[in-house]
């Protein structure tokens, strides 16, 4: 199996597990340059009996990292066409990726190991503990907080549903979900 992480998105939550690969699975971790992993998961993956590789992004901007490991799993697809794939990621684009490729016969799966059912419920006990006097849709901000890589773009995307006012309450409720996303 080879397994191509999204690490700028799904960070070491997507590395869980790791200890269980083989030494015939490849696990190739694409990261930002400026993602950080704790010294515990350094050691988890140095022990881990798969193959790793670290491709790290050369250019930003929007959505590169994602169009990187788009065109890099082509390229292994290619080299590997009965190898078993599996993209860990939260983002929903990589969905069309992976029908792409279901439908040409490849055994792919997307697996999100930073699901929007942890943040869905992981808000809702935030907003019980703070809550607010309004009315906020859980679902549709976890999908904001997974899609949103910066805090001012989930900043914005909030402001548009509820205004200023009430991005600021939200904001200051989803502090803990959104403290490692890039930005002030």
């Amino acid at each position: 199996m080879i397994l191509l992480v999204d690490f700028e998105n799904v960070d070491e939550r997507g590395l869980k597990g790791v200890e269980t690969l083989r030494e015939t699975d490849r696990l190739i971790i694409f990261h930002n340059g400026t993602n950080k992993m704790t010294f515990g998961m350094h050691k988890r993956l140095a022990e881990s009996r798969c193959r790793t590789e670290y491709i790290e992004l050369k250019k930003n901007g929007r959505n590169a990292l994602d169009f990187q490991l788009t065109t890099y799993l082509g390229y292994l697809i290619a080299q590997n066409p009965s190898e078993r794939f599996e993209i860990i990621s939260g983002d929903i684009g990589f969905d069309a990726v992976v029908d792409f490729w279901t439908e040409r016969g490849v055994q792919i799966e997307k697996k999100s190991k930073t699901s929007r059912d942890e943040v869905e419920s992981k808000l809702e006990e935030l907003f019980e503990a703070h809550p607010v006097d309004f009315a906020v849709n859980m679902k549709d901000l976890a999908e904001m907080i997974d899609r949103y890589k910066t805090k001012n773009g989930l900043n914005n995307a909030i402001m548009k549903i509820y205004g200023s006012e009430k991005t600021g309450k939200i904001n200051s409720v989803i502090r803990p979900l959104t403290k490692d996303k890039k930005g002030n």
